[in-house]
C-alpha cells in the first residue's frame, strides 16, 4: 500500500525472480529487503521502484551467503535462522554472522517484537522462540497450533 492510499504501486525493475518467501522493511532506510525461493535477498526501493541484488558474504568476503526462510530487520541487521543457525547479516556491509546451536527446528515465520526482539515459529511444532545471541539466550515464549503455512508480521 502506498503512502498516499495506493494499492498497486507498479512493477519494480531489476527484480529476475519472481517467488519471493520473505520480507521486511528496513525502518531506518524505509528500504524493502526481499528474499526469493533461493535464499538470494533483494532491495527495492519502493519510492522508485527498483530493485538491486544484495550480496552477503561471510566476514572476510570469504563465500556466497543465503538467508532461510523468512528474515526480520533490526538494529541494521537482517536477522535470520537456518538448519541449528542463527544468521545476521550487517546491512551497511553485507558481512555475515552465523551463531550455532539452535536446536529447534526448521522455522518459517520470523518478525519484530515491540521490545525490538526478534521472534520466530518452529513450522512443525508451532513452538515459538525470542531469538538471541548467543544462541544459549533464546528462549522458549510458548505454542501455537500450525498448518501447512506459517507466517509472522512486524508492526512498527
Amino acid at each position: 500500500v502506498g503512502v498516499n492510499g495506493q494499492t498497486d504501486l507498479g512493477a519494480v525493475t531489476n527484480l529476475p525472480v519472481q517467488q519471493y518467501i520473505g520480507a521486511d522493511i528496513d525502518p531506518a532506510t524505509g528500504l524493502l529487503y526481499v528474499v526469493s525461493k533461493s535464499g538470494s535477498v533483494y532491495v527495492v526501493n519502493i519510492e522508485t521502484r527498483t530493485a538491486t541484488s544484495f550480496t552477503l558474504h561471510t566476514t572476510g568476503g570469504a563465500g556466497r551467503q543465503k538467508v532461510g526462510r523468512d528474515i526480520a530487520i533490526v538494529g541494521g541487521k537482517i536477522w535470520s535462522v537456518g538448519t541449528n543457525y542463527i544468521l545476521q547479516a550487517d546491512l551497511a556491509t553485507g558481512n555475515v554472522s552465523k551463531f550455532s546451536g539452535l536446536n529447534v527446528g526448521t522455522m518459517g515465520a520470523m518478525w519484530v517484537n515491540a521490545d525490538n526482539s526478534v521472534s520466530a515459529q518452529v513450522k512443525a511444532t508451532g513452538a515459538i522462540y525470542t531469538l538471541a545471541v548467543p544462541v544459549s539466550n533464546t528462549v522458549l515464549e510458548g505454542t501455537m497450533a500450525t498448518g501447512s503455512q506459517i507466517d509472522g508480521a512486524t508492526c512498527r
